[in-house]
């Protein structure tokens, strides 16, 4: 075998200077992360269900003028807040990109609904027959004779409208009182979100995924630029929904959106010195939307195994537990709530993964993925 030259004469050529260059390179890309089969997502979810309940422990336990590490960071936001915006862009990202990789939409459909309803409807009755039975102040046949408690259980299926109270329960709550289940709202609007993206597959918006990222793309816009003259958004529901569509229209042009560790600082920096200008707020939302994608994509996947997907049940059972811990240990501070809230809340939603959610899923339809065309033909809406 002939050796190069540079070898044989004892030279080391030296590469190029302009290869060495990494602002040069072509960045990855979503595409590249997704093609790569390997992700953080996972974990992301869990440490994203984890701050929730850390941060409605502040909330919970009551404590007046109290306020969670990241609200002292972040001024305008808290650790729930934040928890809910980052699964909005996962789910955003990865829900679009289902479809798009499959575009069956009774595949689509089910899937969903699979994914959702089955644990959340246990959730439902655990917390009629269970943590509204227990700390209930009515008598047993109060309660169970009570319209308000069915109405908790089969008016709340409909995820539209929800209630949140059942008859006596947490009345003496020092935050929230009466509310069983606060985190329900945000099931709803995602719920809904879904709804929209089945619209726009009847509509075939996505057989041309440019112009479907395009119409996401002009939503997201205009909401970030007239937010200064829309109502309030003091639910939040505006900022998800913005986050949901930038995830969505990002997974139909994956091919062209950079995963980069200095466009996330640059984003940063932006915002941070834009902190008091009207933009910060928007700026805040995009940037805890890509770092979702960045720390799926860019950190090395962690070597933490999780045997299911627990996020969800955390998440549907976070909340409950809270108000139960609070009400039987009223002295609890906020950081003793979270220690003893994980835990339990943690059985339950393993329960929830092993008992219910891993069985729903194994009934999704199986049918043979199309095959998958390549990054040209996605992006012109020929798959």
């Amino acid at each position: 075998m002939t050796r190069p030259a540079a070898i044989v004469s004892g030279i080391h050529r030296p590469r190029p200077i302009v290869t060495k260059l990494s602002l040069l390179r072509k960045p990855m890309t979503l595409a590249d992360g997704l093609r790569a089969g390997r992700d953080n997502y996972l974990l992301l979810r869990h440490v994203a269900a984890a701050l929730l309940i850390y941060s409605h422990s502040y909330a919970l336990a009551g404590v007046a003028g109290g306020s969670d590490v990241i609200a002292r960071l972040l001024p305008g936001f808290y650790g729930g807040k934040v928890a809910v915006l980052m699964f909005f862009a996962i789910s955003g990202f990865l829900v679009t990109n289902s479809y798009l990789r499959r575009p069956q939409l009774v595949r689509f459909v089910a899937a969903r609904v699979l994914r959702i309803y089955p644990a959340y409807v246990v959730c439902l009755i655990v917390t009629v027959l269970l943590v509204g039975l227990f700390f209930t102040s009515l008598s047993l046949p109060s309660y169970f004779t009570d319209p308000g408690t069915w109405r908790y259980l089969l008016h709340n299926l409909g995820l539209s409208g929800l209630q949140y109270m059942l008859p006596g329960a947490f009345e003496g709550g020092r935050a929230y009182p009466g509310v069983v289940n606060g985190s329900l709202w945000s099931l709803a609007l995602e719920a809904r979100l879904y709804l929209y993206l089945v619209v726009l597959a009847l509509l075939q918006v996505f057989r041309w995924r440019w112009f479907g990222a395009a119409l996401a793309a002009v939503f997201v816009v205009a909401n970030l630029w007239l937010w200064p003259e829309l109502a309030p958004d003091s639910e939040g529901k505006r900022a998800l929904t913005v986050v949901f569509a930038a995830a969505a229209a990002a997974a139909c042009v994956a091919e062209y959106v950079p995963v980069s560790t200095r466009l996330l600082a640059l984003l940063g920096l932006a915002t941070w010195l834009l902190r008091d200008h009207a933009s910060a707020y928007g700026l805040t939302i995009a940037g805890i939307a890509y770092f979702t994608c960045w720390f799926a994509y860019r950190v090395p996947v962690l070597p933490l195994r999780f045997p299911g997907d627990y996020s969800y049940g955390l998440f549907l059972y976070g909340f409950p537990v809270q108000q139960a811990l609070a009400a039987l240990y009223p002295s609890l501070s906020p950081d003793q709530l979270t220690a003893l809230a994980l835990p339990v809340a943690s059985l339950f939603a393993i329960a929830s993964w092993h008992g219910i959610e891993r069985l729903a899923l194994s009934l999704k339809p199986r049918r043979a993925p199309p095959p998958v065309p390549d990054s040209a033909q996605m992006l012109q809406g020929t798959s």
